[in-house]
Order: structure tokens, then sequence, then C-alpha cells
């Protein structure tokens, strides 16, 4: 008795044939649909890289054609990462998601060391500086624009030039 297969012998289908007669028996096109989409849209957001890499590779079997190959698959990666990691994982020419996955990790643990280690205390903050105000001018703390000593300096080296931020003229 020779078994068939949407109406071929066994010998003459291959797997991706037969994934694509399954799916379409048994898995619905709306879902189909919806699992790419999620694929094309996913996003690294506040997830660990490793988090990211799982549901990442969870969702891309659903969008073959749209990672047939493996620079495919890298380039859908990266672009899913958070912007600093992007930026430091793209001139590394990965050749594997595993690669760019683990270099993106060691990445991201160098960033949150860094930032506990700035911080004391893992959240974010200012350098603290003096609060006094002399003369009528601004106080000596951080600045009402948001860049504390840096914007100071700034204001310093344009002082006098007549043109304030992106050249427009300053009134007085």
């Amino acid at each position: 008795m020779q078994t068939t297969f949407a109406g071929r012998t066994e010998e003459a289908i291959t797997w991706s044939e037969f994934l694509d007669v399954f799916n379409d028996t048994f898995f619905p096109i709306l879902v189909q649909q919806v699992k790419r989409e999620q694929f094309r849209t996913l996003q690294q957001g506040n997830s660990s890289v490793l988090e990211y890499q799982m549901r990442f590779m969870a969702l891309s079997r659903y969008a073959p054609y749209v990672v047939s190959n493996n620079n495919m698959m890298v380039e859908y990666f990266i672009r899913g990462l958070r912007v600093e990691l992007q930026d430091a994982i793209v001139p590394l020419m990965c050749k594997t998601v595993e690669e760019a996955a683990q270099r993106a990790a060691t990445l991201e643990r160098s960033i949150r060391t860094r930032q506990v280690g700035e911080s004391g205390s893992g959240s974010f903050r200012l350098p603290h500086q003096s609060v006094g105000a002399s003369k009528g001018k601004a106080p000596a703390g951080p600045s009402s624009s948001g860049f504390g000593k840096w914007g100071q300096k700034l204001k310093q080296a344009f002082k006098g030039k007549g043109r304030g931020w992106g050249g427009r003229q300053q009134f007085q």
C-alpha cells in the first residue's frame, strides 16, 4: 500500500510543500496573517535581548518569504532592537541572528552596568550643582534648557555672537 498526500506519493513531496498544505488545512489564514504582522512589527521595547530573540525566532517561521535567507533574518532582527543597540550592532556585520543577539546582549549588560554605576541606584539623576542666584542671572543649578553645566558652557561659547540657537537673531 502506497501512502499519498495531496494526491502525490510521499517520496514526491518536500517538507515545505507538506507544511504549506498542513498550514492551509489546519492553521486559519487569518491567524497566519496576524502572526506575520506581529513578526513584521516586532520591536524589542523593554524586553531583554534574549526575550526579544526568542519571540523573534518563534514569529519568524510565520514569515519565511520575508526572511528567506540568513542576511535578511539578521537585518530584521537588528531592525527590531532598541536604537542604542542597533547603532552599535549594525557596523559589526553579524552573520547570524545568534551572533547579533549575543553582541547585543553583551552591549545591553554593559549599558546597564554603566547606568547603575553612574547613578548608584540604577535610575538616572542629574549631577548635583549648587543652586544660588547672582545679580539678576539664572540660578547656577541645572539650566532651564535642561542641559545643566553643558548648557552654560554652550551659552558662554556663543555669548556676544548676536545669534541664538539655530542661527536666529536674539533680542534682549
